[in-house]
């Protein structure tokens, strides 16, 4: 029994260090979330004092938590013990979590700069960042 738990641990330690050594450490897997930021702070400085109507306001708050509860719990059934490995699922949720948390974090930026925060916006602000301190968020 404790030899198949050895050889259990020593694979998976394997297999972790294979992980990280070809993904999570290679910058050409992060890149997506650097591009969707470069494109928010393009947008941000093209598009200011943007106005949009309720609907696309509420509809951004919803889709934004919408996408950030997934990305956070979308792979609670993969980490489970019995669950049966299925390669799509695994594919879409590596490629696609990164890129998904950072379109959500850059609308709630977007949103909170453009007076769309309500009262949310103060977690974002500090009391350096008013206008009398000549700093801006």
């Amino acid at each position: 029994m404790l030899n198949i738990f050895v050889a259990l641990c020593i694979s998976s330690d394997e297999k972790l260090i294979d992980y990280q050594r070809n993904v999570h450490i290679t910058t050409h897997h992060r890149m997506a979330p650097y591009i969707v930021g470069i494109a928010l702070g393009y947008i941000m400085y093209k598009y200011k004092n943007t106005r949009l109507s309720l609907l696309s306001v509420v509809s951004g708050w919803c889709v934004a938590f919408a996408t950030m509860y997934l990305v956070i719990f979308g792979a609670f059934d993969m980490v489970q013990f019995g669950h049966q490995y299925n390669a799509t699922e695994a594919a879409l949720y590596a490629s696609l979590h990164r890129v998904s948390w950072a379109l959500a974090v850059g609308w709630l930026i977007f949103a909170c700069n453009n007076g769309y925060g309500g009262k949310g916006r103060t977690l974002y602000e500090t009391h350096i960042s008013n206008k009398k301190n000549g700093v801006f968020f």
